[in-house]
């Protein structure tokens, strides 16, 4: 078992499998927005044209028709996770070019020492090399960050490769990074069975949850507690898969660093019969941290027999480990003989050699303590 630790950790999920914008590209994006000439992005809303830019190879597609599906991919010349996708970026043109699907790679973000998409695209071409990967399908490249700005920075995004998808009604209907989910959205789109609105409610969600973490971190700077913890449960209500996660350093921090012991006691122990009820390895952390790394002073013993508890009945008293965090938790509170109950039942469920020893270890010290 290892320990948890406690410390907070409230930053934003982010793509780290992309490249993040290069700071140079900042010295047009700002005269772009000053035109107020060009239509802004939003998900579930018509997209607006690909016009003003210098269409490279490939069908001249500026605006997007009726009853077509148009796969976007941002890209550059020196991006080399962007170039490592291309290979899969062209089998999904060739699966999908009888079915009023195009994809249109839009090059962004051009720096000063790297070649400019048609130069690049001319070498690759001519050595014909698999090594070598480039784009066989239209090719459009950015004039004066036109596009990074109306398409990538209206949406909040910095790193390439980044994909949009534009359904056949001509609306924003997904975008990320390849390789989290775009093959099944386009497959669903191609079939008509896409929830667009799902999708976008999604989004919505978020973006909010992400702006609920941003207050729960200058909540905790500024020591207010109450406003720490209604921005994280705003947060975990809004997206519960994808910050169910922060609950557990969140207890940590009003703990240790805004000293709310009993608000922090009704915090987890609300998540414990909400959020993470059916996520037995987190309550299974928490219970083990509260037990075994916590100060006696901070330790709500009660509420970590009860994480402890729930984790063993939602795995049906199967898993060995959660077995020996119940019984960590007994001997914490006083109570020997349950202690090594469950040491012992650990023990008899455990395969694993290692996890064995350790267990033997906490048991041995339950048996050696006087009762």
């Amino acid at each position: 078992m290892s320990s948890t630790r406690f410390a907070v950790t409230l930053l934003a999920a982010t793509m780290s499998a992309g490249v993040l914008v290069p700071a140079s590209v900042a010295r047009a994006q700002e005269a772009v927005e000053a035109t107020n000439a060009v239509m802004r992005v939003a998900p579930g809303e018509r997209m607006p044209p690909l016009t003003g830019l210098n269409w490279v190879q490939g069908k001249k597609s500026e605006t997007f028709e009726s009853g077509t599906i148009y796969v976007l991919d941002f890209w550059s010349t020196w991006c080399g996770p962007c170039i490592a996708a291309m290979p899969h970026m062209n089998d999904l043109q060739a699966k999908y070019a009888d079915q009023n699907v195009e994809v249109i790679g839009v090059h962004i973000w051009q720096r000063d020492n790297m070649d400019r998409p048609g130069p690049w695209l001319e070498k690759r071409v001519q050595a014909s090399d698999a090594r070598m990967p480039y784009p066989k399908f239209a090719v459009v490249e950015d004039v004066n960050d036109r596009a990074a700005t109306t398409y990538m920075r209206a949406l909040g995004l910095n790193g390439i490769p980044t994909t949009m998808i534009v359904d056949r009604e001509g609306r924003l209907a997904w975008f990320g990074h390849p390789m989290a989910g775009m093959d099944q959205a386009l497959e669903q789109m191609v079939a008509g069975t896409y929830d667009l609105n799902a999708w976008a409610a999604e989004y919505r969600n978020a973006a909010k949850a992400e702006e609920a973490m941003q207050r729960a971190t200058a909540a905790m700077q500024s020591g207010d507690a109450q406003a720490f913890v209604d921005a994280v449960n705003n947060a975990v209500e809004l997206m519960p898969g994808k910050y169910a996660g922060v609950v557990p350093s969140a207890y940590g921090a009003l703990l240790m660093t805004l000293e709310a012991d009993e608000m922090a006691s009704e915090f987890l122990g609300a998540h414990i019969d909400g959020v993470l009820a059916e996520q037995p390895d987190a309550l299974d952390n928490v219970a083990w941290g509260i037990a075994t790394q916590l100060p006696p002073e901070k330790q709500d013993l009660e509420l970590a027999l009860k994480a402890a508890k729930k984790a063993v009945a939602v795995t049906k008293g199967e898993n060995a480990n959660f077995l020996d965090t119940l019984g960590a938790v007994y001997f914490a509170m006083g109570d020997r003989e349950n202690a090594i109950e469950h040491a012992k039942r650990a023990i008899e469920l455990e395969q694993d050699g290692a996890a064995k020893a350790e267990y033997q270890s906490r048991l041995d010290e339950y048996e050696g303590s006087e009762g």
